[in-house]
């Protein structure tokens, strides 16, 4: 499945936090709906931990702090 949000350049969703028109929550609940379980391609998988960054990534958006150039994208590493 190719969600048409998640699917942008990195520096369009970046921009779009940054403007108010995407949401980290949001983006981060489009990345978390990708997830695959039967792939097993994650020795730790926090989608909780990911919600309260996003929501703290939200709230400083919305408090006008910039926090860096990934402030509100998920992301995640293989191992």
């Amino acid at each position: 499945m190719i969600d048409p949000i998640l699917n942008r350049p990195l520096r369009a969703i970046a921009a779009g936090l940054a403007d108010g028109s995407l949401n980290a929550c949001d983006v981060t609940e489009r990345a978390i709906a990708l997830h695959d379980p039967t792939l097993d391609a994650y020795m730790a998988w926090e989608p909780s931990a990911a919600r309260q960054q996003a929501l703290a990534a939200g709230a400083a958006f919305a408090a006008g702090v910039q926090l860096g150039g990934l402030q509100g994208i998920p992301v995640s590493f293989k191992d």
